[in-house]
C-alpha cells in the first residue's frame, strides 16, 4: 500500500505537539503555560458554544474559568461545564451570557491566565425543521 504524504505530515505534527507540550512544562520549571485559549465568537441565543483551554505544566494544572472577571460558578449560569481537557462548553446561551471569558490554568507552582475571549449572543435559535 502506497504511503499518504498527508499522513506522514501529520503523525510527525502529532508527535512534535506532544514533545512541544511537554518540553514547555520542563522549560518553564512545571508552572503552568496556557498553550491555547478561548477565541471570540458569536453565536444566536440558544445555541452551544466551546471555548477551548489547553494548558501544560507538572504537576498537570487545574483550570478554571471567568466571565467578566468572576469565577463562573459565582456567575450563575446553570448550563456550562468544564470539560475534562479544560475547556468550557456553554449550552443554551442566551444575552445574559454575553461577555468576556477566560481560563486560568493553576498548580502548585503558579498560574496562567489566557486571553479574554469575547463571546457575541445575537438573535434567537428556533432549531432544525425538519419535513
Amino acid at each position: 500500500m502506497p504511503c499518504k504524504k498527508w499522513l506522514i505530515v501529520l503523525c510527525v505534527l502529532t508527535v512534535w505537539q506532544i514533545f512541544d507540550v511537554h518540553a514547555v512544562a520542563d522549560i518553564n520549571g512545571g508552572k503552568p503555560v496556557l498553550l491555547e485559549g478561548p477565541r471570540n465568537a458569536t453565536v444566536l441565543s440558544g445555541s452551544s458554544v466551546l471555548f477551548r483551554c489547553l494548558a501544560s505544566g507538572d504537576p498537570e494544572p487545574a483550570v478554571s474559568w471567568q466571565k467578566n472577571g468572576r469565577s463562573l460558578h459565582h456567575a450563575g449560569h446553570a448550563n456550562y461545564r468544564v470539560l475534562e481537557s479544560g475547556d468550557l462548553k456553554l449550552d443554551n446561551v442566551g444575552p445574559a451570557d454575553d461577555g468576556l471569558y477566560h481560563c486560568i490554568a493553576r498548580n502548585e507552582k503558579g498560574m496562567d491566565y489566557s486571553q479574554h475571549a469575547r463571546l457575541r449572543v445575537e438573535g434567537e435559535f428556533i432549531g432544525v425543521l425538519s419535513s
